[in-house]
């Protein structure tokens, strides 16, 4: 909320708060709050120090099978922070680990991340994979009861139409 209403040092200090706290010494408490910070970065557009901070809660995520919804929002970040980066096979490795993972991540990170492959493969000049990326998630949407969801993609897919020329779909 801090972040939201432009209160972007009061944000972070309210996470460092929480980290000296004693619960936070604990696995699962510090995987969210490193997670956390992912989030502020990426809305304050500081892209290396989400990029650090996603890594770091990764390597706390591996120390519990009980993250794993957390190790799927930090694989979420990365493959947007390197995409951004225009590092394409790092942002393919970590979306992919999202995919792979997706019935223990976060739907929002499945589509996003499978949105994210989409837009790789298209930046590559392969249509036809990043088509089928959104198809895949498409499907796994309607498997889980998630067609809430569906909107965000045909979204993407409508934007995506329009950057393979086909306006008419678009």
């Amino acid at each position: 909320a801090y972040q939201m209403s432009g209160q972007l040092a009061r944000a972070y200090a309210t996470l460092a708060a929480a980290q000296r706290e004693g619960i936070a010494d604990m696995v699962a408490p510090r995987t969210r709050l490193s997670g956390a910070l992912c989030f502020i970065h990426w809305m304050a557009a500081n892209l290396l120090r989400m990029l650090q901070s996603a890594e770091q809660t990764i390597t706390l995520s591996q120390a519990t099978d009980q993250q794993r919804e957390s190790l799927g929002w930090c694989h979420y970040f990365l493959a947007i922070g390197f995409y951004l980066h225009n590092d394409l096979a790092a942002a393919e490795l970590h979306a992919n680990a999202v995919q792979e993972e997706r019935i223990a991540c976060h739907r929002i990170t499945v589509v996003q991340s499978a949105i994210v492959l989409a837009a790789i493969q298209q930046a590559r000049g392969q249509p036809e994979a990043a088509r089928l990326a959104l198809d895949r998630v498409n499907s796994f949407l309607v498997e889980i009861r998630s067609e809430g969801l569906q909107p965000l993609v045909q979204a993407f897919a409508a934007e995506l139409a329009a950057m393979q020329g086909d306006l008419d779909t678009a």
